[in-house]
Order: C-alpha cells, then structure tokens, then sequence
C-alpha cells in the first residue's frame, strides 16, 4: 500500500534576489553547451546535480556536497520549519517545433500542470510502485553516490497516480488561487511556482485519497533505483516525489527519436524494406501524413526520403530493427523532435533516423504493471520540475 507523508523541504530562500539565477534544468536534459551557461555562476545548483564532462564520480559529488554546504552557508537554500505538503506548478506553452510534430489536435497550447510534492515510502514488492523504462546500473550508481554524499532527494520523482475523479486537483487549484506562492520563477517560457500547504485538513486528505493508490514512474526511473539502494544499504526509507493525476491532459507524453550511426544503409534499407508502406521526399508532405496516419508508429529518414513504416511500433521497431543493427555495431543516440534528428541526418552526423510515435499512456501503464519494461527512452514527459526550487534533506 502507497504511503505518503509530509516532510520540511528545502526550497530555496524567498527573499533572494534573482532567484532564476541559482537554479537550472533537470540534470538529464543538460547538454556540454547547457552546463557552461549555468556553471558560470558558483552558486547554481547545476554544480551540485550535473557531472561535468570529464570529471570522474569521486569529483563529482565532492564538488556537490561542497556546493550544497555552501548555499546553505549563504542562505541560498533553506530548510522549511514545519512538515507539510506543497503544491508545484508548472505553466507553458506548447513551442512551435513540438505543435507541428504532435498527433492529433493538441487544443489548447497554454497548459498549466499541477502536482502535490510529498515524501513516499520506497515499495519494497515491485507491485505499488512501478516504472516503465529500462534504468543502467552506471546511471543508477550515479545517483546514489550523489545523495548520499549530501544526504539530498535534489528534484521530485515524477510520478502518476489512478484518481478516479479530479478532486484533488481541483483542492489544488482552488488553494493556489486563494494563497500567495512560496516561490515563482520564470524560466525559458515557463513559470514555475511553489506552495506551502499550510492547511493540515487538506493535507490529511490528500494523504488519505493517496493511500492504497498504485504509482507509475513518468520521469526519474533512475532516481527511483538509487532511492531503493538507499533504503536497502543507508535505511532511508522515502523519498520524493511529485504526483500527478492520470490521464491529466497537462502532461504531455512524446517521443524520443532514434539516431543511428556505424551501419551499412544499404543493410538497412534491405531490413526495412518490407514495412515501408509509402515514401516523401518532402518533409512537410511527410509530416501531414505522419501525424494522422493511424498505422504510422515509425517513420525512416535516410537523407534521401522519409519512408513510412507500417507495423512497426516503439517497441517492435526496438527488437526487430535497431538492436539488430546496434548488435551489428550501430551506435544509437535520441533527439527530442523531428526536426532535430532529420537535422542530424542533413549535417552527416548520423546515418539514419528512425522517427517513431510515443505509445499511448493506457499501453505504458498495462505493460508497466505486467513488469514489463520499455525500451530506453521510450517516453518523453513535458513540463519537467526544475533543479534547485525544492529539495529534500534526510
């Protein structure tokens, strides 16, 4: 059974001044380019949450634990007072690049995601709480290296809990109309806000409502993993999370592209020859067809036509395809939208691209409470929380 409890977070100081400047993206979408802007100020958390390249583990995370000494030194960060819950907000607006790729009607493009930030029990039988995505022991040793060093849940787990109707959300709105955030800061179009829940009844039933709920790992499966070692080697027994409501139409699911280098392209045309179902040399054509063609779940852009093919979902694409190819030599990287694995095509930097279209939800949640885990970067969610706005000290 779900636990769920409050706890004293540690957010960073409300009084500060330019408070965007201490703060930075989730550590798994920082890029070489990324962490150079964010690292030139000491005293972001960047330093505390994000390997620079070509630093080892041990570096690392002395370099975290220093940072996060120092920013409470500072008053950077401060630990709250008293226990409680706390509502995170996100709004953002869908970006052009996404709302050209996106199946279907996206509706609106202003999106406002709301979830309770909480302390949960780590599920020792696999059956409460489950992921969906393959974790990598290195990612995983990572992670558990870093907190425990600081002793630090340094961002949410975001997790999706079955409600069976809105109410909580809709507590949640009501709150945040009628009480002043903790905290607000606008970063890159969007607008990330924090609230103390500072009314014990509404803590009480949200932990009630969440109690006996199964929870589906979104993003963070990573963290996930290192939080069980913590539990089983250190004795900690919770960690972070952020919950949102299933199905939440604010919550985006989408794609990772697949990017393959080191093969043989005629190999692979060969390979895929018997799923094509129709081809464009124009992108835009491509494009309109992709979108709305249901048996269009892949698609192959080789820099000479974009191939369509048919019967090939993620997950059969990642079996009968490309780890094939991967066994063969081929080395893979993902990209977030078309335009940018196309791109990569165009510049030479990778052979070919597999353009696929993200599993529905319903699929990820059957195929994740039948243990049976999706390949990596299956899923991509949108909004993420942000690094540095709230933390957990243990």
């Amino acid at each position: 059974m779900v636990e769920v409890s409050q706890f004293k977070a540690v957010t960073l100081n409300p009084l500060l001044n330019e408070s965007e400047t201490f703060v930075s993206p989730i550590y798994d979408t920082i890029d070489e380019g990324v962490y150079e802007s964010y690292a030139s100020n000491r005293r972001n958390i960047i330093h505390a949450i994000k390997r620079r390249e070509g630093s080892s583990l041990d570096e690392f995370v002395e370099l975290a634990d220093s940072t996060i000494k120092m920013l409470f030194a500072d008053r950077v960060l401060k630990e709250i007072e008293h226990e409680s819950l706390y509502i995170y907000s996100i709004r953002y607006t869908i970006p052009d690049e996404l709302q050209s790729e996106m199946a279907g009607d996206p509706g609106k493009r202003d999106l406002t995601l709301l979830g309770i930030v909480a302390l949960v029990a780590i599920d020792d039988t696999g059956d409460e709480i489950v992921g969906h995505e393959t974790v990598f022991d290195a990612n995983t040793d990572e992670r558990y290296q870093l907190m425990k060093k600081c002793r630090m849940n340094f961002s949410p787990i975001l997790a999706e809990y079955n409600e069976d109707d809105t109410k909580i959300n809709q507590i949640l709105m009501t709150y945040i109309t009628k009480n002043p955030s903790l905290i607000e800061i606008k970063h890159d179009g969007e607008c990330h806000s924090l609230w103390e829940i500072k009314d014990q009844e509404i803590c009480e039933y949200v932990i009630r409502s969440l109690k006996g709920q199964k929870l589906m790992i979104l993003d963070g499966h990573h963290r996930y993993a290192a939080s069980r070692r913590l539990k089983t080697i250190d004795g900690v027994d919770r960690t972070m999370m952020m919950l949102v409501g299933g199905g939440d139409p604010n919550l985006l699911l989408l794609p990772w592209h697949r990017c393959i280098t080191g093969i043989n392209t005629e190999r692979l045309s060969a390979i895929v020859q018997e799923y094509v179902g129709s081809s464009y040399d124009d992108y835009a054509a491509f494009i309109e067809v992709f979108k709305i063609k249901d048996e269009a779940s892949s698609a192959l852009y080789d820099g000479s036509s974009f191939k369509i093919l048919e019967g090939l979902d993620i997950f059969k694409l990642q079996k009968m395809i490309i780890d094939p190819l991967i066994e063969k030599g081929g080395k893979i990287s993902f990209r977030p939208t078309i335009k940018d694995a196309v791109e990569l095509v165009d510049q030479g930097r990778c052979m070919a691209t597999f353009i696929v279209q993200a599993p529905k939800i319903g699929v990820i949640e059957d195929m994740a409470h039948r243990g049976i885990p999706l390949p990596q970067k299956s899923t991509r969610f949108l909004p993420k929380v942000m690094e540095g706005i709230i933390l957990r000290r243990f």
